[in-house]
């Protein structure tokens, strides 16, 4: 059985499959929950002030949260849930895609870096060369695109397809040459 390999680059902005015969982008604007957020963001905010309001008053007059407390929170929750919904929906059909082509160009394995988003979205992690605030927008990005449930679901949609998924380290593998491997220190 022939083995056929092809790397995976997951960026901010797109998802890009390659090896030495072809390169495909797959852009993932549709996962990150900005648009999401931004139609429900007055919504959300307008309930939260009511909860916070409720909250005070709750502590200042010692009494219990009543039924509208949790009505309110309900409502919250839904949109969070709604949100987090399409959110997945969308990782599932992105996967379902990377899958389709990786079928049509008959591959059988796929090598993609294992990224440590903790360690990237730490308040410790500040790039020095886009600055402080623009670091706090990556990292927003970052965790907005969910690798680990992105690679959650393409390992398992694989392993039901028989294509292999192997995970290296990422350290140099933007610097590394893909035909030699030699690392280029510029």
């Amino acid at each position: 059985n022939d083995i056929k390999s092809i790397g995976m680059d997951i960026n901010i902005d797109s998802i890009d499959l390659g090896n030495q015969d072809f390169h495909k982008v797959f852009k993932i604007k549709d996962i990150k929950l900005n648009n999401l957020i931004s139609k429900n963001q007055k919504k959300i905010r307008r309930l939260q002030r009511k909860q916070a309001r409720r909250i005070i008053l709750a502590k200042k007059s010692k009494i219990k949260l009543g039924k509208n407390f949790k009505k309110t929170q309900d409502k919250i929750n839904k949109i969070h849930t709604k949100n987090c919904n399409i959110k997945v929906f969308a990782l599932h059909n992105l996967v379902n895609q990377i899958l389709t082509f990786i079928k049509s160009k008959n591959i059988n394995h796929i090598i993609m870096e294992n990224l440590n988003v903790k360690q990237m979205t730490s308040r410790d992690n500040v790039n020095k060369t886009i600055g402080k605030n623009r670091s706090k927008s990556m990292k927003k990005n970052i965790l907005q695109i969910s690798f680990h449930m992105f690679k959650q679901i393409l390992t398992y949609k694989c392993a039901m397809n028989g294509v292999y998924v192997s995970l290296v380290d990422p350290k140099n593998t933007s610097k590394s040459c893909s035909k030699c491997g030699n690392i280029d220190n510029q």
